[in-house]
């Protein structure tokens, strides 16, 4: 039953195509209950989180742009919506971590989705079987770091590219969608350190398929203006906090 036929075409003028929406929803619930489970079992803390945990407490929002203590190194945004939580549910391992749990959930979801749109039914359950049970990625949605915020608007982002790219293709306004980039790239490199490098591989690849293959100067011009946005919001945040970290011997 988890597997199902589609047949949109009149029988006999296109071949069947066998779909596996219901497995695909079915390894995502699946993926979701096991993340759910390890963070219920409520580990202790290790030494890593701990640190970052006292980071929490022991600087007000504004300490949280200098360099951290402990060795540790976090996005502002995330550290701002910890501390949030952390004024709401105290030190606990459950309230600490309700945020990357939140996250793990989402990269889920989202992995789904991606994995059913850019992959045919069989390698899309296998890619979405190997991410729902991969150790680490479990592991990322119970633990207080932000790693979970790094999967899952990692894979927000290919997706939204995606989505985009299809948009435009059917006529969609490149005003509304440089606009639109602009703000949510620069808004979330304040919420991971990694995406900087997803968001670049993004801008070269619109660059490409806008401006280059489609020979446009003017769609080019949009998409360079919408990157260089993203250049400016992250060289804002590595100068107010990231670079304190580049003569630390540990990183």
């Amino acid at each position: 039953p988890l597997v199902t036929v589609c047949d949109n075409e009149p029988s006999g003028v296109t071949p069947r195509r066998l779909t596996l929406g219901p497995l695909l929803w079915s390894l995502g619930a699946l993926g979701v209950l096991v993340r759910i489970g390890h963070y219920l079992a409520n580990r202790s803390l290790f030494w890593d989180e701990a640190g970052l945990v006292l980071n929490l407490v022991d600087h007000s929002y504004a300490e949280l742009l200098t360099k951290l203590d402990y060795d540790q190194v976090a996005p502002l945004g995330f550290l701002a919506m910890s501390k949030s939580l952390f004024a709401l549910f105290g030190t606990s391992e459950l309230g600490l971590r309700i945020l990357p749990l939140t996250f793990g959930v989402l990269a889920v979801l989202l992995f789904a989705t991606l994995a059913r749109r850019v992959l045919p039914p069989i390698a899309a359950a296998l890619a979405l079987a190997l991410f729902v049970l991969s150790r680490a990625l479990v592991q990322y949605a119970s633990e207080f770091k932000p790693y979970s915020l790094d999967v899952a608007l990692t894979i927000a982002i290919v997706l939204a590219a995606i989505v985009g790219l299809e948009r435009h293709r059917r006529g969609g306004s490149l005003r509304t969608f440089a606009l639109v980039s602009a703000t949510a790239g620069a808004v979330i490199v304040w919420f991971s350190n990694a995406v900087v490098f997803v968001l670049a591989a993004a801008g070269f690849a619109y660059l490409y398929e806008l401006g280059l293959r489609e020979r446009s100067c003017s769609r080019a011009v949009a998409v360079a203006g919408v990157c260089l946005v993203w250049f400016v919001s992250f060289m804002a945040a590595y100068f107010l906090y990231l670079q304190d970290m580049s003569g630390d011997p540990y990183f």
